[in-house]
């Protein structure tokens, strides 16, 4: 059982709205295509033609509909035309996550600032409800989505919007090509042949409402909010604690009170670098256990969004919320052969939701050692 002092076994927090602007599309044309394999990536000199020292840079995914330098104002705005649904103003709180942001233009380097500028030229001027900011580097979308939740299960507001955005401009990508981190041909989760990770750019929107929340706009409620955790090992400011073991704490706080027998999918951070992956595994392994882990339909999606930065943990629970209601789950984007050295074998297949199986995890890391995890549950047996 959980804890008596854990705010969400007190009070059920729901998901009702959840839906993702990515570069394979949003809404079920989204899940369709993940559900297919498909990729959204594209070569990073495509991309950034101009740009000569991204040559070996690997693949990048980058949404069709923004175009320009300042790339997170037309995010927002396409996230918000695209994703937003009727009650978004509506709501007791926002909580807005991004890493960085834009190098660039009048808000660079001021995530929270172009997100407020962006919310009042899309409502056209109305009154926004409060609003809260979270930057926790690739952690960020996982961390607002906790935010939001534990807001509404302590009692403090009844309805969260949450919003997560992060653009690609070429700086940022040269800066990580220097860092070593990307992929010379796309990312590969748990690959032998994995060789970094492929970059994207997303808007994701998440809507918490509590059981008056739900009566107050007769909303209908999709997957609850069953847990959360975080922990910051501090190992290094870009590489992971390789034995997994903070990682795993905020992984098993997450799952407090959860049978893991109904545990039936994860979503992995998996990033596709060497080092992250073998982390990711090994904290796996200490918080569910060497054998349930192996029962269960364990992948990633990077392979087909690329890392999409401060949004790709909301982004990557949108996922884990279509999954568990659709009861399919995605393949393991750009795996072709399983790294034996991981003695672990990622789901390459699509999957289908037993009866017994009503969770699904997704785990997140940051640079800075940020590791995050949200637990939801289906809504029939919450």
């Amino acid at each position: 059982m959980a804890s008596a002092s854990d705010p969400l076994s007190r009070r059920p927090v729901w998901i009702v709205h959840a839906d993702a602007l990515t570069c394979l599309g949003y809404g079920p044309e989204l899940y369709a295509s993940l559900q297919a394999g498909y990729s959204g990536l594209m070569p990073a000199a495509e991309a950034f033609p101009n740009v000569e020292q991204l040559a070996g840079a690997g693949m990048v995914g980058r949404l069709k509909t923004i175009e320009g330098n300042v790339r997170v104002p037309g995010i927002l705005a396409a996230g918000l035309r695209y994703l937003a649904p009727d009650a978004l103003l509506e709501a007791d709180l926002m909580v807005g996550a991004c890493s960085l942001g834009d190098l660039t233009g009048p808000d660079a380097g001021h995530p929270r600032r172009a997100f407020e500028r962006a919310l009042r030229i899309w409502s056209g001027g109305k009154r926004l409800p409060p609003i809260q900011f979270v930057s926790s580097a690739c952690s960020s979308g996982t961390d607002a989505l906790g935010l939001g939740a534990v807001s509404i299960a302590a009692g403090m507001v009844d309805v969260v919007a949450v919003i997560a955005f992060d653009s690609l401009p070429a700086g940022k990508l040269v800066q990580h090509v220097a860092l070593g981190t990307q992929s010379r041909d796309r990312a590969r989760p748990f690959d032998l042949g994995r060789s970094g990770t492929s970059f994207g750019e997303a808007a994701a929107l998440v809507l918490l409402a509590s059981e008056r929340g739900l009566q107050r706009f007769g909303l209908r409620k999709q997957v609850r909010v069953a847990g959360f955790g975080m922990s910051c090992d501090a190992h290094d400011v870009v590489a992971p604690n390789p034995d997994g073991q903070y990682a795993a704490q905020a992984i098993q706080v997450a799952l407090r009170g959860a049978e893991l027998g109904a545990l039936g999918y994860v979503n992995t951070h998996g990033s596709g670098t060497p080092l992250n992956d073998r982390a990711e595994i090994e904290a796996l392994r200490r918080a569910i256990g060497p054998a349930a882990l192996g029962k269960m339909h364990v992948g990633g999606t990077k392979g087909a969004l690329g890392h999409t930065l401060g949004a790709t943990g909301l982004v990557e629970a949108v996922v884990a919320t279509r999954a568990l209601c659709d009861g399919r789950y995605p393949p393991t984007a750009g795996l072709e052969q399983p790294d034996p050295d991981l003695h672990f074998m990622p789901a390459n297949m699509l999957g289908k939701r037993s009866a017994h199986e009503r969770y699904a995890l997704s785990v997140t890391f940051g640079f800075g050692g940020v590791n995050s995890a949200v637990l939801l549950e289906e809504a029939w047996h919450a």
